[in-house]
């Protein structure tokens, strides 16, 4: 497994990735994004983030993309960002999560020189909470209604951290 660049042959999988329904309440997601969309943000990716305040980064296995793994809302300032992570259905349960979760941890820490990352997950969301319990991260915190399901009703947001240095 390795953490790469987004490519442009990437596109039709991010696009299938990015539009799948089942994703979008536990991404954050509003909505779905257009092949165009994704193509200027493949044809303007940069690496660098400090400029961009985020980096995408796929993860690949065995030659293929597997999923992605995400640092946002980058703080110069406060050496921090938040950190998201997909698997592909596919892909799931190869132990792919927990690696790449290390990884980023490393590239942050040693290449950006982060103090910490955080990341939010639906509170009935098992899986996420133990991936990141086990990539040592520390519940925080917990907001109250912070999502809002198909329902209409609303899920609270378990909130962990992660000091790196």
């Amino acid at each position: 497994m390795k953490l790469r660049a987004p490519e442009p042959s990437d596109l039709d999988t991010l696009y299938l990735w990015e539009n799948d329904p089942e994703t979008w309440r536990v991404s954050f997601n509003d909505g779905p994004l257009s092949r165009h969309q994704l193509w200027q943000y493949l044809d303007s990716y940069s690496p660098d983030i400090a400029t961009q305040g985020q980096i995408r980064l796929i993860i690949e296995h065995e030659g293929r993309p597997a999923g992605t793994i995400d640092l946002t809302d980058y703080s110069a300032r406060h050496r921090r960002a938040q950190v998201g992570l997909y698997i592909a259905p596919a892909f799931r349960r190869l132990g792919l999560a927990g690696e790449a979760m290390k990884m980023i941890c490393t590239y942050a820490r040693d290449i950006t020189g982060m103090h910490q990352l955080y990341a939010m997950t639906a509170v009935d969301n098992a899986a996420a909470s133990a991936l990141l319990q086990l990539a040592g991260f520390a519940t925080c915190g917990r907001l109250r209604s912070y999502l809002r399901l198909k329902s209409g009703s609303y899920t609270d947001v378990l909130i962990f951290q992660k000091i790196l240095i």
